[in-house]
């Protein structure tokens, strides 16, 4: 795993706003996933999907942004 590439933003032609602005949005999003997971495994009859439906929008985004 990499942890420092100072090429990122240029190999992936993306400006620092807006790599920031995708960043928090992902990382706000794994958050709240988490969150519902979390409460899920306490109440299973709640947040049933919404856990897994977050997972997969994040995923879904990260695979859309590469082929851009």
């Amino acid at each position: 795993m990499k942890h420092v590439d100072l090429n990122h933003l240029r190999k992936n032609k993306i400006s620092y706003l807006s790599h920031f602005k995708k960043a928090i949005w992902m990382s706000l999003n794994m958050i709240l996933g988490g969150t519902l997971c979390f409460i899920h495994a306490f109440i299973p009859f709640i947040f049933v999907e919404s856990g897994s439906d977050k997972v997969k929008k994040i995923y879904w985004e990260i695979i859309h942004a590469k082929k851009n």
